[in-house]
């Protein structure tokens, strides 16, 4: 059996300093070393722009120079995805592709080439050939713009499948972008673990899936050492038992090499949050009946994603493709002031598309955790404060901080 790990390793870009470097310490540098360590398996990891930002904001260059030497000796696989992590299936067509273009090009700045093929001044990353769509948000609509842009596999939960087949591959028609369905129970298994026993892992393995040639996991990286401090000794031992009944451990893409896919002629639309006593329910972190602040948020989203309040831009206008436009430093080198206003308003409309203030808002529980934080509230508010400031149009921009007072006066402290 080949068995492949995706791991979504994610922090939002309200996320406040010390807790983001307490999740460095606790998950990802030794989560980033175990791999490095371990010979005979390969892992599959999401790392977009708003994580990355933040590595080099903080000064993590150590870990950024490991994950980068991890992706050139083939130990880990890197997929595509939205740049600050949106409900893909929320937004309009434009910002989809918007989102993952510029997440295209943070991979390519760290991790791939600053060069073309004839030399000239280029970002170029090669073998990002999945997608990971964040809180894994999947439709129709999504897999035709990641088929237009020739990803070759996109990740979703078993849920999206109408008429499951003993595969976790699927063809969606005449699609070529193939859908790669994870085993959502043993996701649930390992993501919902606090403990480093191993052994009811190894007995799904070799009882529930035993007849399956292939087998996807994927969950938050954060499981790993943040969620369960037992989590990087889970891993390590995991590894080690998989190793000893013959599990190859092996990246998604290496995977569906070997895997026989089923065609489909439809998907449902669905998340990671889909639960079969609510099927209908897929939003129900993110876009909750009678929660005033996911109202008002989604009335702000409304607003500022309008084309005809705030056009879409191309944030790549030539001459400056090399320029890392989310680090400030860089973005005021350019000798384009107008230009530079614009990318700056851009990139916060963007970030204001982050799935995570709908969540800290949710006032849900996921197994051991409320769902609910005043400070990425207001963060998050902070965003569209920025926006409103930003923006020449004084009606949109009072309307803008109106509804972000309305938020603020919702919160329960």
């Amino acid at each position: 059996m080949n068995l492949a790990f995706v791991l979504h390793l994610y922090q939002p870009t309200t996320q406040s300093e010390s807790a983001f470097r307490a999740v460095v310490a606790e998950c990802y540098l030794p989560l980033l070393k175990l791999l490095k360590n371990k010979n005979n398996c390969a892992f599959t990891l999401n790392v977009s722009l708003g994580i990355l930002e933040q590595f080099e904001k903080y000064g993590y260059d150590e870990l950024l120079h490991l994950l980068k030497d991890l992706v050139e000796s083939e130990k880990v696989e890197l997929t595509g995805s939205a740049a600050y992590h949106p409900l893909l299936t929320k937004l309009s067509e434009d910002y989809v592709y918007q989102q993952i273009i510029l997440d295209e090009y943070a991979l390519g700045y760290y991790f791939g080439s600053h060069q073309g093929f004839e030399g000239e001044n280029s970002i170029l990353i090669k073998n990002i050939k999945g997608f990971f769509s964040p809180e894994m948000a999947i439709n129709k609509d999504l897999i035709k713009v990641l088929d237009d842009l020739k990803y070759e596999w996109v990740l979703a939960d078993s849920s999206a499948i109408v008429e499951k087949k003993n595969t976790c591959l699927y063809k969606l028609g005449d699609l070529h972008t193939s859908i790669v369905a994870r085993d959502t129970a043993l996701s649930n298994m390992l993501a919902f673990k606090r403990d480093s026993n191993v052994d009811d892992v190894v007995h799904y393995i070799m009882n529930d899936v035993a007849d399956q040639e292939s087998v996807v996991v994927v969950l938050d990286g954060e499981t790993f050492g943040h969620h369960n401090k037992e989590g990087i000794l889970l891993l390590e031992l995991l590894i080690e038992k998989l190793h000893q009944i013959n599990v190859d451990i092996v990246t998604v893409s290496t995977m569906i090499a070997g895997t026989e896919s089923e065609t489909i002629d439809d998907i449902n639309e669905t998340t990671w949050a889909f639960t079969p006593d609510k099927p209908k329910d897929i939003y129900r972190f993110w876009n909750i009946n009678g929660n005033e602040i996911h109202s008002l948020f989604w009335k702000l989203h409304k607003i500022v994603t309008d084309p005809a309040v705030l056009p879409v831009i191309n944030i790549f206008e030539e001459g400056n493709e090399t320029v890392p436009i989310w680090i400030p430093a860089e973005l005021k080198a350019i000798n384009n002031a107008k230009y530079a206003e614009i990318i700056t308003l851009q990139l916060e409309i963007l970030k204001s598309m982050q799935s995570d203030k709908f969540w800290w808002a949710s006032n849900m529980t996921v197994y051991d955790k409320l769902l609910y934080s005043p400070i990425m509230i207001e963060n998050a508010v902070v965003i569209y404060q920025n926006i409103a400031d930003m923006i020449n149009d004084e009606k949109i921009s009072t309307e803008i901080k109106d509804i972000c007072s309305k938020i603020l006066g919702n919160i329960v402290r």
